[in-house]
Parts: structure tokens; sequence; C-alpha cells
């Protein structure tokens, strides 16, 4: 799918903007650079260098610094972050007219992050409970909230009404006899779990003792399906404890579609190389998940590929001859549709929903490979409908409805498959395909379309994609936001707020702009993986709680952050402040990107910084001077080390998922400003202080990467099948060695130079530099550590800004960030 979204072909063009001005336009991986040249780069040791550790603030840093970020524009409208759950409140859910609710409900129960909910329910005994440890001797008091759910036909689909008994649960009790109680109405059953979410999230204490009046609510989904897509395919396959994590999360926020982008992650019977060694869904699991999903009213849809995006499968040669390029599928061949026919009732078969996505984006190169051979003579475009018209015959044959994420229809009439070409206003369309006969928009088969967008900040850009679509005769496409996991190792909040909240707020406008004719009925919000699946996924629950209100609100910037805080910690147990500090890893003063039609890039500082080769340093000048994200670091590893102390997760249990930022941090405090000293050291002869530098930092480097790749193993075996853990693998080795290998270095230059001066003062002058030049010397036998090293060369080479004018605000891949050598190596 359109997991990599960087441009294919040519990277897109920007007008000129400051350099370092915050929210400028971001270059992407290997990308030339996008902007015109800031400052002259300055070489190590220059009172204003990058690579200097003692030099001031830059003109960059401190120009964004001058910006308000997210957090203190919080912090300054009054909010506060230090709210806490009332552990003396117990909500207790009382009573439910539909029975169906009961199963559900005790999930929730035993995955709530307080013992603070109980469901009483005559299945379950007060002895069974009292031998749950999580529960044990907690039994309903006078500060009980008693809950009744009450389905409500006449209220219409999504909305959902919750009342008490009385506005101040404290006064009420100790005045009269009966308990403090909750009414809640709903219609579908996915509102009786956000009407829950509204309960949970109203224990957290209030200023004023006993004030439930937040608990009168009146609300209604502005969608009919309101949806998360999670990425199965780069490399991380969820396994099932994790798919009910979360499931009953989604529930709670009201979110009642998910799909599971598997590409060849799930299990088709007779293709035994689909999904090999990839940690594939059983049908069996699916099945499972469908079930499970349904108790909840969350209905999941298959979301698979079947053009584009399937490199995994077309490796092996099983598959050759279904190979159009490297990774798109031979359209027009016999053989791909009995496949494509054996996958897409694989997919569908374990649920219980009526459609299906079918992917089809971003197929670049599509005809420009064996196609040519066996089926010359046909325009891409004609190629790219003849295929969806197959695909779509297919799922009508099983009575499925299918989706297609809608980029190639834009692409393929614009002749550009970039996002350039996507997003592009030219407004051709596909009846006036540039450079091809006309092609009709009859010709487009009875699909739904998906606009997908995860990079823009003003709505009137989603209002124009939306209108470009009903143009193209899908009045109701479904629209994709993204939230920023991919490419990084912590979810980009601060932009991913943005995006969705331009996002929600041009789709629910649309229908207003015209009387109703078009409107946007299905919301989908993303969660990929690209580069490795690095992201911690539960990074994303910010993220989630302020999509899920802003689909519930009429307009999607009244959202608060006081809301979004008071749901993090009542309903999943986290504060919201520490993982708004986590993002500064990647993005330091955490500060905001402009309003504009640009597309835009959330910066990845935080993943460069920690795969960049520590001896080479060679994209460090992109990033502010050394000596300043040493401090910034420090700062934040401190920060995240009390979020995740035993007294902090007591009052914020969901805090224990912040380890891994913690150790990341950890990491870039001590790497950031390890080469500039060693260079200072080495430069000044002053080899007493760069032993010292590689017994103590690069020591002490090694064992922080260690304990960061131990954190990173346990969270991914704890919610993955183990199948990909190995990319990760090699890189926390990769960059392991090659600390290893630094201190191997330094020492031996340490011991090379140690041996000269004891030689010096032992044999006359003469032998000296006979002795060191002689390559089959005494030496010579001793093991390759033992080697003479004279010099230092990788610590004699001045890094280079690569993108001029771009300062930290790139977006860097593993790849590119590890070596300098292309492709590894390897090319």
């Amino acid at each position: 799918m359109n997991q990599q979204h960087h441009p294919i072909g040519s990277p897109p063009t920007y007008p000129a903007m400051p350099p370092g001005s915050p929210g400028s336009p971001h270059t992407l991986p290997g990308s030339p650079p996008m902007m015109p040249a800031g400052s002259p780069y300055l070489p190590p040791g220059s009172p204003h260098s990058p690579q200097s550790p003692h030099s001031p603030a830059s003109p960059y840093l401190q120009q964004r610094q001058q910006t308000l970020g997210m957090l203190d524009a919080w912090l300054a409208s009054g909010w506060d972050p230090n709210e806490v759950v009332d552990g003396a409140v117990f909500v207790v859910a009382a009573a439910f007219d539909d029975p169906e609710l009961a199963m559900p409900l005790r999930e929730i129960e035993s995955a709530a992050p307080y013992p603070n909910f109980i469901v009483h329910d005559a299945t379950t005994s007060a002895s069974q409970r009292r031998m749950d440890p999580k529960r044990a001797g907690i039994e309903p008091g006078p500060r009980s909230w008693y809950i009744a759910f009450t389905r409500t036909p006449e209220l219409e689909p999504g909305q959902l009404q919750i009342d008490c008994n009385a506005t101040n649960y404290l006064e009420h009790t100790a005045t009269t006899d009966r308990p403090f109680e909750i009414q809640v109405r709903y219609n579908r059953t996915i509102e009786a779990f956000r009407a829950l979410g509204h309960i949970l999230a109203g224990t957290v204490k209030t200023r004023d003792a006993g004030d439930v009046r937040h608990l009168f609510v009146r609300e209604r989904a502005q969608f009919d399906r309101l949806g998360l897509m999670l990425d199965c395919s780069r490399g991380g396959v969820p396994n099932l404890r994790t798919v009910r994590f979360f499931l009953v999360r989604l529930a709670l926020l009201g979110i009642n579609t998910l799909m599971l982008y598997t590409e060849d992650t799930f299990e088709v019977p007779g293709e035994p190389w689909f999904g090999y060694l990839r940690g594939r869904f059983s049908q069996a699991e699916l099945k499972e998940i469908d079930d499970y999903a349904f108790a909840f009213g969350i209905e999941v849809i298959p979301c698979i590929q079947t053009l584009g995006h399937l490199g995994q499968i077309l490796q092996w040669p099983a598959y050759a001859h279904l190979r159009d390029t490297h990774e798109v599928l031979l359209a027009h061949s016999k053989d791909t549709y009995t496949f494509l026919d054996k996958v897409i009732r694989a997919a569908c078969a374990p649920f219980r929903s009526r459609k299906v996505h079918v992917g089809m984006d971003e197929a670049a190169g599509l005809g420009e490979g064996q196609h040519k051979q066996y089926f010359p003579g046909h325009h891409r475009t004609q190629i790219f409908l003849d295929h969806l018209e197959v695909v779509t015959r297919i799922c009508r044959s099983i009575g499925r409805e299918p989706l297609i994420w809608s980029d190639m229809l834009f692409c393929l009439a614009n002749q550009n498959m970039s996002l350039n070409g996507y997003y592009s206003d030219s407004g051709v369309s596909l009846n006036h395909t540039r450079g091809a006969s006309p092609t009709s928009t009859s010709r487009i088969p009875d699909v739904e379309l998906v606009l997908w967008d995860y990079y823009h900040t003003s709505p009137a850009t989603y209002a124009d994609r939306i209108q470009a679509h009903c143009d193209l005769g899908c009045g109701d496409p479904w629209v994709a936001s993204g939230i920023w996991s991919w490419n990084r190792l912590q979810v980009a909040l601060p932009f991913t707020f943005q995006v969705t909240q331009a996002c929600l707020t041009a789709a629910k406008e649309t229908g207003k702009r015209t009387n109703g004719a078009h409107h946007v009925r299905n919301m989908l919000t993303t969660l990929w993986g690209d580069d490795g699946n690095e992201g911690d996924w539960f990074s994303a629950f910010p993220a989630l709680v302020y999509y899920a209100h802003a689909a519930y609100t009429e307009h999607a910037d009244a959202v608060s952050p006081a809301a979004i805080s008071r749901w993090f910690t009542g309903v999943f147990g986290g504060k919201l402040e520490d993982w708004m500090h986590a993002c500064r890893i990647d993005n330091l003063t955490l500060s905001t990107a402009p309003v504009t039609s640009q597309t835009q890039f959330p910066p990845n500082l935080g993943k460069w910084l920690l795969w960049e080769d520590p001896v080479y340093a060679h994209l460090s000048p992109q990033a502010p001077p050394a000596h300043q994200l040493e401090a910034e670091y420090k700062a934040i590893h401190a920060r995240l080390d009390l979020a995740t102390s035993p007294h902090t997760v007591s009052q914020y249990p969901f805090n224990t998922h912040l380890a891994l930022a913690r150790d990341h941090a950890g990491v870039l405090a001590l790497k950031t400003a390890l080469r500039p000293r060693l260079v200072a050291a080495y430069q000044a002869g002053a080899l007493a202080e760069l032993v010292a530098l590689a017994d103590g930092q690069v020591a002490s480097l090694a064992r922080a990467v260690a304990r960061m790749a131990r954190t990173h193993r346990g969270a991914w075996m704890r919610r993955f099948a183990p199948f990909g853990w190995e990319i990760l693998d090699l890189r926390y080795g990769g960059l392991r060695a090659r600390v290893e290998t630094l201190k191997v270095r330094i020492a031996a230059f340490a011991r090379t130079h140690e041996r000269m001066s004891t030689r010096r003062t032992e044999m006359p002058s003469s032998m000296n530099t006979q002795s060191m030049r002689d390559p089959e010397g005494d030496e010579a036998e001793e093991d390759e550590e033992e080697d003479e090293v004279m010099a230092l060369p990788e610590l004699e080479v001045t890094p280079r800004v690569v993108w001029e004018g771009m300062g930290d605000r790139v977006v860097v891949d593993y790849a590119r960030a590890c070596t300098p050598m292309r492709g590894m190596g390897t090319g």
C-alpha cells in the first residue's frame, strides 16, 4: 500500500522557504536538496560548527526555539498535565438489557489499567472475582458509580446519551440513600463502549470534588465508519494478544472498523510460499479476530494487495511467472487471475464483512517489465483499468464489494507517479489522459475509492482532493489520514494532530459545501510501519484518542488537550505530557508545521542519529550543535526515566511502555557529542584523553545500545510474531559492532604510540624508523587487533552538510543513515 509514501520517480519540488524555518518541506531518503542552500558549512572546531561540542546555539535552532512548541502552547493555555485518576471511585456496569454486552464488558474489566471497573454479572461470582489478584478485595462501595446500558432504537446510529442522577456524586451519596447512577443510551453497540470510555475518563479527578457535570454527554459520530488500519506487512505481524489489546481500546474510543493490511501475511491454502517465514496469520486466527471484534461492534475488513507491493512473494521462483516487475503482478495473464481468485477468496473467508480492500496503489513500473514482452501495445492506463475490472469481477463473484487506494487513477492521468501526480491541482482526469487515446471515466469499474493523504495541514487541500474524487464519479469516497508511525521509533504526535484535524475538518465540511450532494461517510486513519516496523505502536494511542474525539464532534478543532489528556489517563492509564516528551526525540522543540498547501513530512532526527555510523557521524552536520543535542537528550532521558519510575507507573501504568523511548534518549545522550570529543582529543594529540573516552563514553554507549536492543526485543516478542525481528537484530548488531570497532581502533592506536614512545627511549634513532616500517617485524605474528595503527583517518574526515538549508528537518531511512556507502556497500 501507500506505505512508503515517498515520491516515486522524480522528487517533488517546493517553493523556497527560509532555511530552518519551522515546518519547512522535508527531504526524503536519498533525495537531493529541495531548497536553496542556507548558511555555509563550517568545519569542526570553528566557533559555530555543528561538530563543535562547545559551539553556541545555531541560528537555526534559535529560530526554532522562538516558536512556541505544541506542548508549551498547551501549558500556556492553562492545561493541567498532572491529572490523576481518583482512586476512590469505583465504576460498576450494573445493568444492561443486551446480554451480548456481557462478554466484551468483562474483557474491558480485565484489560482496564486501574482496578476501578467491574461488571456486575450474575455469571461471575464474588469468589471468582476475588481470585483475580487485580480485583482482590475490591467491592462496590459508597463512592461507586452504577451504570445502566439501554439500547435505544429512537436514537440514530452513531448517537449516544449519558445522563446521571446528580451533578455532584459526593453530595448526592452524602445526602440521599440512593447510589450515584449513570444512564447510557445508545443505538449501535460501539457507542455503548464509547460511552463507557467517557465514564472511565470521567474518573480523573476534577478541581471541584465530586463534580460530574462532564458526564452529561450528547454525542454523534460524524461518519458511518470510523476505522483504523494496522500495517501487518512491514516485518511485524501482531499476535492475537496485541490485536485484542487494540480492539478493546478501539471500542472504548468508538472506532468501529479495523483493517489489517496484509500483503502476504495471511494463509492462502495451497500456497506455501505466500507469507513464507513472515509470521502470517492463519485462517483460524483471522476468524478469531473477527469474532472478537464483532462482539464489540467492530467490523474487520480484509485489506490486501492485488497489483503492486508484492515484492515479498515475487522474489520467490515459484511466482516468477506472475511477475511483471519485482513489485508488480503481471496483468492480462490468466495465471495471475487464477492466483488472485485464490488469494481474494482466502482473504475474505474468515470475515463477516462484505467489503474487501484490494489495494492497487503505487504500482510504479506497471507494464514496464515482462508485460511488454508478453502483452505488447498496451498503455499503462488501459492495463490498470483492465486489471481492475477483472479483480472487481472476482470480488463480486463471491459477494464482496471492493475498495481500492485511488492514487493510480490520478497518477496515470497526470503521467506522474510521485505524490505531486496524486495531489496535483491540474484537474486532469482519466478521460483526458495525456499522450494516450482518450479513456472514458465510464470504464472505471464500480469500486469504492479510498483517498489517502498524510501530508497536509490545510483543510482546503483535503477538500480539493475529495472534490476531485467526486468529479471522477465517486460521490462518497473513503478518506484516510495517517498516524505518523513509519520511519521512526515514536509516533510524531504534533504533526499527526495537525494532519488529522485538517483531514477530518475537510471530510466533515464537504457535504455542507455541496448541499449534501457529496459527502464522506467512511473515515480511516493508518498506522504504517515502513523501514522495518521500528515504530512503537503503543505510542499511537494519544493520536487515536484525538482522532476519535475529532470524529465524534462537529468541529475537529474543538478537541482540547485537556480532553485528550483526561481520556489518555482514564482509559489507557498514561500521562500525555510524558508521551509528548518522547516525541522530542525526533522534534526537539515539538514545533508545529505551518498551515499551507505544501506536502510536508515530520522529521525523524532521533532515528537517523541512532543508526548513523558512530565513527563517521556523516549526517551530524544536519543536526543542531553536538553539545546542544547532548544536553537535550540528557534532559529527555531524565524526564522519561522519571516517567517510567515505579512511583510514576503506580499512577500511570501505561507509562511502562515508554521504556523504549527512554533507552533511545539514553543512547543519543551518549552518542551525539562523542565523535566531536574524539576528534578534538585526536587532533590535539591528547592520547590519554582519547583512551579515557574509549574506556568511558564509548564503553557506556555500547552498554546503552545493548540495553535499548533488549528493551526493543522484549516489546517486539510480546506484541509480534518473531519473524521480522531479525531486521532489527541486524541493525542493533551493526551499531554495536561499529562501536566496538571504534573502541578497538582507539586502543590499537594508543598501544602503537605507546610502543613507539618506548622504542624511542630504548633503541637508537636509526633503528626506530626501520622497525616501525617493517611489515614483517615482530608485531606481524600478533593478533589483528594488535597491529600497528599509526593514525585514525576516520577521525580526520570533516563531515559535510548533505542537504543544504534543511537542518534537521529531514527524513532519512536506515540504509542512508547507517553508512555513506551506497546500498550499504553492495552497489
